[in-house]
């Protein structure tokens, strides 16, 4: 047995999705200690203005806990903003239409931790693209010697999408391609060709030492 261990991440990372794809069986560690600004309450989008990151908002004290009890910080009105966002960026896209009203509903539905929304989507997007694998909440400590590749650690000494080599697909803007984006830009652009986009790029994996 072959074990990816990843760690919770908001509207995850196309590398994110790579790494889910190298084994069947795949841990999502909770367990883990909080990292702010991370990808853990934030994703990278592409506007007509270039780059965006949007995050979720957490409540103070956030830092010192571990990943699965941190709280959303409902107050701040974010689901409004990020989805206004996602649509702006992604309404002349071939698929998005496709996702917009199920993924309004779950930006909107009052999640209380972090973790809670990140597992919504992360599942919402596996049945979207229709892939084969065993998501788990939490890794036993026997298993540890069964981890293939831990994601988390990778881009310690460099990006997470400097471990890939992407091939380019048709954006909604820009000229030149952004590469490691959301999975909402890969799946807006492409739709039900992202599963195979996902696979090549497991196969082109390069750690880097």
């Amino acid at each position: 047995m072959s074990i990816v261990l990843l760690n919770s991440a908001y509207l995850p990372s196309v590398s994110w999705w790579a790494c889910l794809l190298m084994e069947n069986e795949v841990y999502i560690d909770g367990e883990e200690s909080y990292q702010k600004q991370s990808f853990r309450n934030r994703a990278n989008i592409l506007t007509s203005n270039g780059l965006l990151s949007i995050s979720v908002p957490v409540l103070q004290g956030a830092n010192q806990s571990k990943t699965r009890e941190v709280a959303i910080d409902h107050s701040q009105h974010w689901q409004k903003i990020h989805f206004k966002t996602l649509c702006s960026a992604y309404n002349h896209s071939p698929f998005f239409q496709y996702i917009k009203d199920d993924l309004e509903q779950i930006l909107f539905k009052p999640f209380p931790h972090v973790v809670d929304l990140n597992q919504a989507i992360i599942h919402y997007f596996i049945r979207m693209m229709k892939l084969n694998c065993q998501l788990y909440d939490s890794l036993a400590p026997a298993l540890t010697s069964e981890i293939k590749v831990d994601c988390k650690t990778l881009g310690k000494k460099s990006a997470w999408s400097e471990n890939f080599l992407y091939p380019p697909y048709q954006q909604v803007f820009g000229k030149e391609f952004v590469k490691d984006l959301s999975i909402i830009d890969l799946f807006s652009c492409l739709g039900p060709e992202s599963k195979d986009y996902l696979k090549k790029l497991g196969h082109n994996f390069k750690p880097i030492s």
